[in-house]
């Protein structure tokens, strides 16, 4: 079971009201893949202007997203 599973199924969580929980807002899950690829896009650039581009809008992305949660 996943670190995000037992946090969700523990005793002290409420389901669909705790906004930071991934697998009550899947929203969160994708943030973090995002931020996973940009990092290793920058890292991966060696110069190449379109990794850098790539993992800038991504960054721009997630931005949005997290507009998303806090509305």
């Amino acid at each position: 079971m996943k670190l995000a599973e037992q946090l969700h199924r523990s005793a002290t969580h409420k389901p669909g009201v705790d906004p930071n929980c991934p697998v009550c807002n899947p929203l969160i899950g994708i943030i973090a893949d995002l931020r996973r690829h940009a990092k290793q896009n920058e890292k991966d650039s060696d110069g190449d202007s379109g990794a850098r581009a790539v993992a800038g809008e991504q960054r721009r992305m997630i931005g949005i997203l997290r507009s998303c949660l806090t509305a």
